[in-house]
């Protein structure tokens, strides 16, 4: 077994073109990765097969969840599904976990890096 101690920011570098991703660390059930994101880059909306816990190493971004219920027209007797956007920004130094299978984003509200467990 290999054994090296390295910084987490050193290990990934920013791309002005694309989000830039690395795998650190996985096997089939589990997996964690690096994120570097420019300021104003997003993922655009997914879901994670797992859950996921989420470090922000350095800078700012905001995860975007989008959350509706089913709504019905006492007047009509039609009904629709209301969408909310619940926006959590998290910021250097903080830890943020949401549960699988729920749609979000990620936008970067500075140049960002993060570490995301899959687990």
């Amino acid at each position: 077994m290999s054994k090296n101690i390295q910084k987490l920011e050193d290990m990934i570098d920013y791309n002005n073109e694309n989000i830039n991703k690395i795998v650190i660390a996985e096997n089939d059930e589990q997996k964690a990765m690096l994120f570097a994101l420019k300021k104003h880059q997003e993922m655009p909306p997914h879901r994670s097969s797992l859950d996921a816990f989420v470090y922000v190493i350095e800078g700012e971004v905001d995860f975007v969840f989008k959350e509706g219920g089913e709504l019905s027209c006492d007047s009509c007797s039609c009904s629709f599904t209301e969408v909310e956007n619940k926006v959590y920004t998290v910021k250097k130094g903080e830890f943020f976990n949401f549960e699988k299978d729920v749609q979000h984003s990620v936008i970067a509200k500075k140049d960002t890096k993060m570490l995301v467990v899959r687990i």
